[in-house]
């Protein structure tokens, strides 16, 4: 209930100050003083021809250098920029006004009318034109005005127009002898009053037009006391109205007074007792239409015309200083929708407030040259108050005095007459009143003078002093801080630095030394009963209390609960008994009964530094700073302060410390650097008028945008800002800025601002005057609405606040169309994505199932593996087991041509098997790590062609061409020479599988720098793209018949990758088929267990032991060399063997054993073995002009050598050249470097093998010899089988001779012998011989012939001679050899009986 009742009251005060003291209409009793808008603006040195105020608030000046826009801030003057359509072509204004829709029409001299689009911000010209009766009459206009009806009244130098806006068509009126026409041609002034008449004044009269009855011509009204003063009188400047109980009465100003027209006739008043300037009137104003005053503006300044008394009340002029009119000759009045008073004069434009504070300002200027600080005001009893300065002395000042216009006039300045013309008397730091006519100076270095006024003098004769120098009256420092009256007449002097002494009625002086006293300058004193507060510079505040003969000191300093700032300026004490302490932190209070301090939040500014404090009547606090004086009122819960500055004519500088006095009329006196401040806060008014907003820039990016004008390509603004409801931007033009302003210009500078982007800030941001700007930078696309409000002066908040919207367009990958087809891909994506996860997870199942498969294939391979690794531990003692007695079996040559050849197939797959099984247990070795390489360096080129040449006869018997190419014959490689040799092996041995008959298989050797290439290519059918990525798979094979293992390939390309090498294969099918091999050079990427150190390769000597110790063991005496064994009962041996040392060591190791015959190259090794036709020969592999192979291949084929046993030496293992299809001919191999006993015990085996055929032959047991069982080889076999051929044949022919034999096997006599001696042992005659005999004795045991003609039947003539060699071979004669043992018994039993 009581703060409703005290809102009740607040509602109350506010309307009784608005009706009692307000504010346009309560001119006749305030005191005008003008301000000036700043220089800067251009408004204070133009002479102001007319203005108005425009619906917005904006005020419109017309000058003679162009028409000005002010918004309180900025002025925007449009003026002539060249001949243009939308431009002004005249500056100089003469008259301005506002039409119903809002577009100002402006008057020129020379330039005609012009309308003004606040919209598009054009200006549209209307320019008299001697051709067109419907232009407007004159390009001079002086008086623009608008009726009911829309029709723009224009008045120009020649003629009256009425301008219809829809037709864009002037009517004239002129002057003429028609008694109805105008009075003069001349329009000065337009007017339409509320009963729709015209109103035109001219420079010879008034007139009246009834617009509702324009046909009915004018009405004239004419002024004249007498003839001469007819044409002043009659000048009309302008034409208004005013009510009078209810009645329009229509005023005007003349040359010569103001006129009224009323029921009586016309009323012509002149300014009293005054020059005729003061009745020159230009202009008059009325507020609307009030009867309260009348408002005329002179050549002689402003005056005030009360219509009810019809009497001038008040003058305002520049005469006196204190009004400060720019200057007197007024050319326009206006008062604003808020309350200001606005004044155009031929040099500037004034304001005054009518909601002024009503705050008398004084400054020191103005009284004292000197122009010092005001350092204390206290009141005199007769209604006049002390004034002192530092350095300017006392003066006495009389506000009330008003006879005077001068300010200085209202200060008497008082002089203390120091003896020895001391001037420390000027330098005043405070002062206090006792008693009447007793006036207490504390100087600033010479005490303190208690002065004896009289008031016929103004120079102070009568006075005590006391300073520290003065014997009598001695203080403690001499530079006074504060005085204050005691309870007992006395007066407490405060010191800088020497403490506290009391003056005391008598006049004798008391010295207070506590130490707290002393220890800063006490600035501040207050007498509270028996309590004296003491207000210190940085020790806080000292309460001291008389306790008997002792004082006792209390010290308060700041503290959270306590002080806000021990610097202590002002003390002052209330009506209702609080204490406040003003301080440089602000305001405290204190309850006295409490013990409890309370700080006051005065400012929003840091600054908050209270030095005086006033209460006045209504129980508000003042409180004077820094910055101006704040108005505090401790009974609001709100705490709500007002403050004042400069603004509100408060003095301009800083307020002096505890200069502040209150009367007893309730004014409260303020003194600072800049002067003197009287208020009275009963007479305080505050503006009620609520600021209209307008936006005053747009910029983006700080680049301004302008109406019509593009932007980026494009308009953006096609209005006014502060037209436009809505601007549309891009998405890119998202840094943009509002400039704004509040058209109330009480005090521009004061009013206080909030502004938000809806959409954007949450909440209200808040800014002054000097920041009237508001940016915002990287705004997402959207819409939004900027608003922005503002207060008045005294804070009071407009209630609608100007807004604009805002609409960012997104960019074109955000728009609407963008959305849906990002939708549309989405949907798309998602299907997509459904049908991915779909195919991932039959993917991810495909990947279940094939890892399934796969390790269920690795299962079945690693068990494949493991069985057939298993399975080959098993073999390899079988196979060694058949291998053993097989080759046992061949190398005895039992059994014949048949058995022979059937042995020869069991070696060879038996070998083949085992080659099988080795590659297995390799590859399974090379698959856990444990097969090792053994490398050296070695001629690859060399090494390759001994590969190439074990498969030349497999080339020439499948029909293929078999090249090799290399660009060089010396590439020196790192490689393990036996696991090498199964790469080769197994690459070749897959290219002859494949290549068709008539294909090619090449070989080709390239290098580089740090590489060597190996390739293998064939024509075979090649490999299908599918495949390509298998074949190097385990137990893969391709084809139809799928005949190989799967391992070959696997186990090459893990060989390769053992030799840090690759391995890759480029086939196109039914063309070509490439394996490559790339090795590295050097050995650089080989582990040192991996390198053979010190290797030499087989031909090195030094692997074979020295002649020296052969000679130990085999040779007890050594031959020359190169000369055989005299004993042609040995053997005859062919060495063919192309290193020279090597060859002296075979030599060796059979020179005492055989007969020896020597051959560098094997292409002479043939042509020896033809000729010399050896019973052996022992041949190196690799040897130029001809090669081992060849060479073997060379004697096999010649049937006259084909039964000479050949061993091959070569430097790869034997096994290759066991495997089917491989063989070259040659009856045994020796890996090189060989052991001597190896070799003598292979060469040892192969004669005796011949000597076991020959046996066979000399054998008289056997009886029946056949070709297949006699030779190992297929010449050999041949041979024999022709030779028997051609016996069986000539079997009973007596004239069978050795050159029919010779002739049926085709050779001569000589070869015949050698053959069959090298094959049987024996000659022709004794082969031929041999085969009959052992005919004969078949026949002779089927006992179906007689001995003669058995005889007969195996060729020989003669009997005995038969009967003699047939005894010589059997053994026995013809007719014994076919009785059994049985029967041999029973004949001689027989012969015994």
């Amino acid at each position: 209930m009581k703060s409703f009742s005290t809102f009740l009251l607040k509602v109350f005060l506010v309307l009784l100050t608005l009706v009692v003291k307000g504010q346009p209409s309560a001119l006749l009793n305030k005191e005008i003083v003008f301000d000036q808008p700043h220089e800067n603006l251009g408004l204070s040195q133009r002479s102001i021809n007319c203005m108005i105020e425009d619906k917005k608030g904006y005020l419109w000046i017309g000058t003679w250098e162009g028409l000005m826009l002010y918004d309180g801030y900025t002025t925007t003057i449009f003026q002539t920029k060249g001949v243009t359509e939308t431009t002004l072509s005249s500056n100089k204004i003469t008259a301005l006004y506002e039409d119903h829709g809002g577009k100002i029409w402006i008057g020129t001299l020379i330039g005609g009318l012009y309308q003004y689009d606040q919209a598009t911000g054009n200006f549209t010209q209307y320019q008299y034109d001697p051709t067109n009766d419907h232009s407007i009459s004159n390009n001079n206009v002086w008086s623009i005005t608008e009726s009911k009806d829309g029709i723009i009244w224009v008045g120009t130098q020649h003629g009256l127009n009425a301008f219809d806006p829809n037709k864009q068509e002037f009517k004239r009126f002129y002057h003429s002898d028609d008694p109805k026409s105008i009075s003069y041609d001349f329009v000065t002034s337009l007017f339409i009053d509320e009963s729709n008449n015209l109103w035109a004044g001219t420079e010879k009269g008034l007139n009246r037009l009834k617009l509702n009855t324009i046909g009915a011509g004018f009405d004239k009204y004419y002024y004249r006391l007498n003839e001469d003063d007819g044409p002043a009188n009659n000048y009309v400047y302008k034409v208004t109205s005013y009510k009078n109980n209810g009645k329009e009465v229509i005023c005007w100003s003349t040359k010569k007074g103001l006129k009224l027209l009323d029921s009586e006739g016309i009323h012509n008043y002149l300014y009293p007792e005054s020059s005729l300037r003061f009745s020159f009137v230009r202009t008059l104003y009325t507020y609307k239409k009030s009867s309260q005053f009348i408002m005329l503006g002179s050549e002689a300044g402003i005056s005030l015309f009360d219509p009810n008394t019809r009497e001038f009340k008040k003058f305002y002029g520049n005469y006196n200083e204190r009004v400060n009119l720019s200057h007197n000759t007024v050319t326009c009045l206006l008062i604003d929708h808020t309350g200001v008073l606005w004044v155009g004069t031929k040099k500037g434009i004034n304001k005054f407030d009518t909601y002024n504070k009503n705050f008398e300002l004084f400054e020191t200027s103005s009284f004292d040259d000197s122009r010092s600080i005001i350092t204390g005001i206290k009141g005199n009893s007769d209604g006049k108050y002390w004034v002192s300065t530092m350095g300017g002395g006392l003066f006495l000042f009389d506000p009330d005095k008003t006879e005077s216009s001068s300010i200085k006039d209202l200060f008497l300045h008082y002089k203390i007459d120091s003896q020895g013309g001391n001037d420390f008397t000027d330098f005043i730091q405070t002062i206090d009143v006792s008693e009447p006519g007793v006036v207490w100076i504390g100087t600033a270095g010479d005490g303190v003078y208690k002065c004896y006024i009289n008031e016929n003098s103004q120079k102070v004769n009568h006075y005590e002093h006391f300073s520290s120098s003065t014997k009598q009256n001695q203080i403690s420092d001499n530079y006074i801080m504060s005085m204050a009256g005691d309870n007992h007449g006395g007066m407490w002097v405060g010191t800088w630095s020497g403490g506290l002494n009391k003056i005391n009625e008598d006049g004798t002086v008391t010295h207070y030394g506590e130490p707290v006293l002393s220890q800063a300058p006490l600035v501040a004193m207050y007498q509270d009963g028996k309590t004296l507060w003491v207000g210190t510079r940085g020790k806080g505040l000292l309460a001291m209390e008389n306790q008997g003969d002792k004082i006792n000191v209390t010290q308060y300093r700041q503290s959270k609960a306590g002080l806000n700032n021990d610097f202590i300026n002002v003390i002052y004490k209330t009506k209702n008994g609080r204490l406040w302490i003003g301080s440089e932190g602000g305001l405290n209070e204190f309850d006295k009964k409490s013990g409890q301090w309370k700080n006051h939040e005065i400012s929003r500014n840091e600054n908050e530094v209270v030095v005086g404090l006033l209460e006045d009547n209504m129980g508000k606090l003042w409180l004077s700073g820094w910055n101006g004086i704040s108005v505090f009122n401790p009974k609001d819960s709100t705490e709500s302060v007002h403050h004042y500055d400069r603004r509100d004519r408060i003095q301009g500088g800083f307020f002096y410390n505890n200069v502040c006095y209150k009367d007893a009329k309730g004014r409260l006196f303020f003194g600072g650097n800049n002067g003197l401040n009287i208020i009275k806060p009963d007479e305080v008014n505050e503006n009620p008028f609520s600021p209209k907003v307008v936006l005053t820039d747009f910029d983006i990016y700080n680049k301004a945008v302008l109406p019509n004008e593009e932007f980026n390509g494009r308009v953006i603004l096609e209005n006014q800002l502060n037209e436009t409801e809505q601007i549309n931007l891009h998405y890119d033009e998202n840094a943009i800025s509002f400039e704004f302003a509040a058209l109330h210009f009480s005090a521009p500078e004061k009013n206080q601002y909030a502004y938000r982007l809806v959409g954007y800030d949450n909440n209200w941001e808040y800014t002054g005057a000097q920041r009237r700007f508001a940016n915002y930078t990287n705004l997402k696309y959207g819409n939004y609405v900027f608003e922005v409000k503002a207060t008045n002066n005294d804070g009071v908040w407009g209630l609608d606040a100007k807004r604009i919207a805002i609409h960012i367009s997104p960019p074109w990958w955000k728009t609407f169309w963008a959305m849906m087809a990002y939708f549309m891909l989405a949907m798309a994506i998602l299907l997509l994505f459904r049908h991915l996860v779909i195919v991932r997870t039959n993917y991810i199942n495909d990947i279940k199932m094939e890892r399934l498969r796969r390790e269920s294939v690795l299962k079945m391979n690693q068990s494949k593996l493991k069985f057939f690794t298993n399975i080959s531990h098993e073999f390899r003692t079988p196979l060694t087991l058949i291998l053993g007695p097989v080759e046992k079996l061949i190398a005895s040559g039992t059994g014949g041509k048949y058995v022979k050849d059937e042995l020869d197939i069991i070696n060879k797959n038996a070998q083949r098997l085992l080659r099988l099984v080795n590659q297995l247990l390799d590859f399974r070795k090379a698959e856990s790590g444990k097969l090792n390489l053994k490398v050296a360096e070695g001629n690859i080129v060399k090494f390759v062609k001994e590969i190439r040449l074990m498969f030349t006869g497999l080339a020439e018997k499948l029909g293929v061409k078999f090249e090799f190419y290399s660009d060089s014959d010396n590439i020196k490689l790192w490689y393990d020479r036996d696991q090498f040799e199964k790469i080769l092996f197994n690459l070749l041995s897959n290219s002859f599988k494949h290549v068709p008959k008539n294909g090619v298989v090449k070989i080709i050797l390239e290098e580089t720098d740090d590489k060597v290439f190996i390739k293998i290519e064939d024509n075979g059918r090649g490999i299908a793209p599918e495949n390509i990525g298998k074949i190097f798979n385990r137990f893969y094979s391709e084809g139809e018949d799928k005949s190989g293992t799967g391992i070959g390939l696997a186990l090459t390309r893990s060989l390769v990758k053992m030799h840090h090498g690759e391995i890759a294969v480029n086939s196109v099918q039914n063309q070509t088929t490439v394996f490559t091999v790339t090795l590295n050079k050097g050995n650089a990427h080989f582990a040192d267990a991996d390198i053979i150190e010190n290797f030499k390769d087989s031909e090195y000597i030094g692997h074979y032991h020295s002649m020296t110790d052969l000679e130990a063991e085999i040779m007890p005496v050594s031959l020359p060399e190169g000369k055989p064994a005299n004993n042609d009962t040995l053997k005859k041996l062919l060495i063919v063997e192309d290193n020279l040392e090597v060859r002296r060591h075979i030599k060796s190791i059979f020179a005492d054993k055989y007969q020896i015959v020597e051959a560098e190259n094997g292409q002479l090794g043939l042509a020896l073995a033809e000729s010399e036709l050896p019973d052996i020969i022992v041949s190196d592999v690799m040897m130029p002009e001809m090669d081992g192979i060849a060479l073997c291949k060379a004697i096999k084929k010649n049937t006259a050598t084909s039964h000479i046993p050949i061993v091959l030496l070569t430097a790869r293992t034997s096994l290759i050249y066991k495997v089917e299809g491989l063989e070259s001919g040659a009856d045994d191999y020796i890996t090189k470097p060989f052991n001597y006993q190896v070799l003598l015990l292979k060469v040892k085996n192969l004669i005796s093998t011949r000597e076991q055929l020959r046996k066979h032959f000399n054998d008289s047991q056997t009886l029946n010899i056949e070709p297949k069982k006699v030779t190992f080889s297929s010449a050999d076999e041949l041979f024999i089988e022709k030779a028997l051929e051609s016996v069986e044949k000539n079997m009973s022919n007596t004239a069978y001779s050795v050159e029919d034999f010779g002739e049926d096997v085709g050779m001569s006599r000589m070869q015949i012998y050698r053959k069959l001696k090298a094959l049987t042992g024996q000659s022709a005659n004794e082969f031929i011989r041999t085969i009959r005999l052992k005919r004969a004795a078949q026949l002779i045991e089927r006992n179906e012939f007689t001995i003669a003609e058995v005889t007969y039947r195996v060729g020989f003539q003669d009997l005995q001679y038969f009967r003699s060699c047939f005894k010589k071979y059997f053994g026995v004669n013809p007719s014994e050899y076919g009785i059994s043992d049985e029967e041999e018994e029973t004949a001689i039993s027989e012969e015994q009986k």
